[in-house]
């Protein structure tokens, strides 16, 4: 096959999955301020921060899993490119013993976590009793997740992943629907929870079916891998086991320690910033989630030499993404609060700069992460990920001391800067035998260039002033799209990065028109 049609393979199936995604994010951000509004109105805010600080729990309880997704994903690129069917079939059994087990181990886990819950919960009127029987349902919802959700790795892997995503748009749809009904109808946040366990598990069989019958190779195989693979795979999920650590303890302790030492209300404050930020996060996320597929599958066939090209490019889309949402979030996001839920419900203005910081370096930071990930250097990046993992929660622990809870984030933006540092040494010294420093230098500036668009466009916006509050709104999103914007066009439009960016777009929107009309068919 020539090179250039592997390339436009593999830019036709990331855009097909990158339309999937936008659609899947658009809807569930709409789905998802419905459903928080509607939560918060019948049940409150104490019970929104049980939801936030469990979903953190049980995300520091995942560390059982230890990176075996990762690892039998990483190992599923070569055959799938060489379409070995029987080696990919003994990597999925193999996938779903190791994740059986997993499910178990998790659900002990959990149970043992039970009578330090009166520990982590602070300023509670619920009764421990009651905490608990909520926690064990979370751990019951999660527990049963394990049991077909590793079949969707296959579907990423082939980058055919809009399968998964059609099925999960129904089901988003569905799901925030019965939800509502239920909430308004019986007020119970224990039904709420057993139709949001039921919901994902037909969720996850549906996509276990699709993939059975699209791959009915791996009904006929039973045998796991040979010894040396399965050796192989085993020295990987050590060395990511690592790396599955830093992941958790930075996204899993900061509710846990808000929760700990200023109170569960103020974890349910929080969750509807970092919901509306996550929602964006994760429809930046699942577009370049499509993309990561299409990197393993270079360095699979060789194309060790177009990465440092790519990642250039694909930062600088980063930055163009990331400044202009982190500009809006910091002009617009308490005003959106307080049109939205109330202004009883906006948080310290400095708190929300730096979960803003956090998303930005969380979006600038795609490309290089995903890069690494395919590469297989697990071992290599096993230092870095630890260092992380310690540097978070030293640094959050003594900042929350010094400053309370804006120390909680400061914790994270300075521990993540200083993985994002490590990891480009390491992709640029170790994997592609190149200088890291015109990318750190390019780095570092999109850092000062996000600084400046957000106080210039801030400045601007607090000019704007009318009485009446959904057009003031209005005016300073007019602001935020046209301000930052127009700032990134003239400072790139002269590089090649920026260049590539247009002639992406523009063919996203060509292909867009004559695919997603039949993407749902």
């Amino acid at each position: 096959m020539e090179k250039t049609e592997v390339l436009y393979m593999r830019t036709d199936k990331a855009l097909k999955n990158g339309i999937a995604s936008v659609i899947y994010q658009t809807i569930s951000v709409f789905l998802g301020l419905i459903s928080r509004k509607v939560f918060i109105d019948v049940l409150g805010t104490e019970y929104l921060g049980l939801n936030g600080l469990f979903t953190n729990v049980l995300l520091i309880l995942s560390l059982s899993e230890m990176g075996v997704s990762t690892a039998i994903v990483y190992h599923l690129y070569k055959p799938l490119a060489e379409k070995k069917f029987k080696e990919i079939a003994q990597l999925m059994n193999l996938y779903k013993i190791a994740y059986r087990y997993i499910s178990l181990i998790l659900f002990a886990l959990g149970l043992t976590i039970l009578p330090f819950l009166k520990y982590i919960i602070k300023d509670s009127s619920f009764s421990m009793n009651y905490i608990m029987m909520i926690f064990v349902l979370f751990l019951l919802n999660t527990v049963s997740s394990y049991w077909f959700s590793y079949k969707r790795s296959l579907l990423y892997v082939d980058q055919v992943n809009y399968i998964t995503i059609r099925v999960d748009i129904i089901v988003r749809i569905l799901g925030t629907i019965l939800n509502v009904i239920l909430l308004l109808t019986f007020h119970s946040f224990v039904i709420y929870l057993v139709a949001g366990m039921v919901i994902t598990l037909l969720n996850n069989l549906r996509i276990s079916f699709i993939v059975d019958k699209r791959y009915s190779f791996l009904l006929h195989e039973k045998s796991i891998p040979e010894k040396e693979k399965l050796k192989k795979i085993v020295q990987d999920v050590k060395n990511l086991f690592i790396h599955r650590l830093s992941s958790i303890v930075l996204e899993g302790t900061d509710n846990i320690l808000i929760s700990s030492f200023v109170g569960i209300a103020q974890v349910g404050v929080y969750s509807n910033y970092s919901m509306i930020i996550n929602l964006i996060q994760n429809f930046v996320m699942q577009f370049f989630n499509s993309v990561q597929a299409g990197f393993g599958d270079m360095i699979a066939r060789g194309g060790k030499s177009e990465i440092d090209v790519i990642l250039k490019r694909y930062t600088l889309i980063c930055f163009l993404i990331g400044s202009f949402c982190s500009t809006s979030f910091v002009c617009l996001l308490d005003d959106f609060i307080t049109l939205w839920l109330g202004s009883k419900y906006v948080m310290s203005f400095l708190v929300i700069l730096i979960v803003i910081l956090n998303f930005f370096i969380q979006i600038i930071r795609l490309p290089l992460w995903q890069i690494v990930n395919v590469s297989g250097m697990f071992k290599e990046d096993r230092n870095n990920a630890l260092l992380q993992a310690i540097s978070n929660l030293v640094f959050s622990l003594l900042l929350l001391k010094l400053f309370g809870l804006v120390g909680v984030f400061l914790g994270t933006s300075i521990s993540t800067i200083l993985a994002l540092q490590l990891k480009i040494r390491l992709l640029y010294n170790k994997f592609l035998k190149l200088s890291s420093k015109t990318y750190t230098l390019a780095v570092a500036k999109y850092f000062l260039l996000f600084s400046m668009n957000i106080a210039i466009t801030y400045w601007l916006c607090s000019y704007i002033s009318i009485n009446n509050v959904y057009i003031n709104f209005l005016g300073k999103m007019f602001a935020c799209v046209t301000v930052s914007n127009l700032i990134n066009v003239l400072l790139f439009k002269g590089t090649d990065e920026f260049h590539y960016v247009k002639k992406l777009v523009r063919t996203i929107f060509v292909k867009f028109k004559n695919k997603s009309a039949n993407l749902m068919s």
